[in-house]
């Protein structure tokens, strides 16, 4: 995914996991909707369960009917923040002594 400024990107990602997890829609039909591939969305989902992994989703009471309860969704956090992609090394680095 490439860099964007544009500050209601993280808010877009949100409103895509709800569309994933709340409406139970497919990434299919979620990806067409936002215009993006459905890597992108599997990546998004990925960066918020590791946002979100502090929270215990799924229920093991209710198992069978629905695994992640709607007041579990409530404590969660809708924002996907944007990474930066300002290089971690360069190649003509010194060395740390």
């Amino acid at each position: 995914m490439s860099y964007s400024t544009n500050p209601s990107l993280e808010k877009a990602r949100g409103k895509a996991m709800k569309l994933l997890f709340i409406d139970e829609l497919s990434v299919q039909i979620v990806a067409d909707r936002f215009g993006v591939s459905r890597t992108t969305i599997w990546r998004w989902k990925r960066k918020w369960l590791a946002l979100n992994s502090h929270i215990a989703l799924e229920n093991q009471v209710r198992q069978k009917d629905n695994p992640i309860s709607s007041f579990r969704l409530s404590v969660c956090s809708w924002r996907i923040p944007t990474i930066s992609s300002t290089p971690r090394t360069h190649l003509n680095e010194l060395p740390d002594y």
